[in-house]
């Protein structure tokens, strides 16, 4: 059996892996034959997938093909339109980020929006060293869409997923832990992190109505069409935690106003501090 993606959008491909078992993938394939519009979702699945010295069938589409080839192997970059997959190692490196996030995304989002959303890149990246136990690390990458005034980001990890990152967890109860780990001070280590990063994320990106999914091993969580869903499969759709998010370039309601709802008693302040590497 080989691990396919298929269809035109983040979602869709998204899809593909809910609708699988990840562990049911024996040969270490990963077929992308049927992928006519490569994301920043393929992007980050078959950077790890290839590292972890999987094969890789490319995209029938020409134009699929040739971008998958030009981000994974290094040849022609659109320095104007994405973030190159990339993996992050360690901790330190999550501000090399913002380098690239600032020469690319910086003098075409609104200000607001540019200093949120580097926030909450910084908020995921640290979440997976905090909690996730990753192999790997973590490997991110985003793409701005000029035609649809948007931009598209997908941050994966091999880890240990949301549910079980909290060490009182079984099985029976996961579902309820994972729940627990995207609600507001819903951490599982609160001694190192105060639990408001990703729930004041997802909180943000609700609150403009954006789309944004997460796949946790056997846990998905959505926020499509203003409408959020959570489900717990019978199989494990990516092994660790992938979270992807789509965002206008001009958002209407900033997270210091999300950060107020929630009575979190933070700031912008709170957004500049973050940006100074320890």
């Amino acid at each position: 059996m080989t691990l396919s993606l298929k269809g035109n959008s983040s979602v869709q491909h998204l899809n593909s892996l809910i609708n699988q078992d990840f562990f049911q993938n024996h040969n270490k394939v990963l077929d992308l034959s049927l992928v006519s519009f490569t994301t920043p979702v393929v992007s980050v699945v078959a950077q790890i997938l290839k590292d972890q010295a999987w094969t890789l069938i490319k995209p029938i589409a020409t134009e699929s093909k040739q971008y998958l080839d030009w981000i994974l192997n290094g040849g022609y970059q659109d320095a104007f339109r994405y973030i190159k997959p990339k993996i992050v190692s360690q901790k330190e490196y999550i501000y090399k980020t913002n380098e690239a996030f600032d020469k690319i995304f910086r003098n075409w989002l609104s200000e607001e929006t540019a200093s949120d959303l580097r926030y909450s890149f910084i908020e995921l990246m640290d979440n997976v060293f905090d909690h996730a136990n990753s192999q790997i690390g973590l490997c991110v990458a985003a793409q701005k869409y000029p035609r649809g005034d948007r931009i598209e980001s997908a941050i994966a990890d091999l880890g240990v997923g949301i549910a079980y990152s909290f060490q009182e967890v079984t099985d029976s109860t996961a579902l309820n832990f994972f729940k627990r780990g995207l609600a507001l001070k819903g951490t599982s280590k609160p001694d190192r992190h105060t639990g408001e990063g990703l729930s004041s994320v997802l909180e943000w990106l609700k609150k403009n109505n954006c789309e944004a999914m997460i796949l946790s091993r056997n846990h998905v969580w959505k926020y499509l069409n203003s409408e959020e869903t959570i489900q717990e499969l019978d199989h494990t759709a990516w092994p660790g935690t992938l979270i992807w998010f789509s965002i206008p370039k001009d958002m209407e309601f900033t997270l210091t106003e999300v950060w107020n709802d929630l009575n979190l008693g933070l700031d912008q302040s709170d957004i500049d501090d973050l940006f100074t590497p320890p």
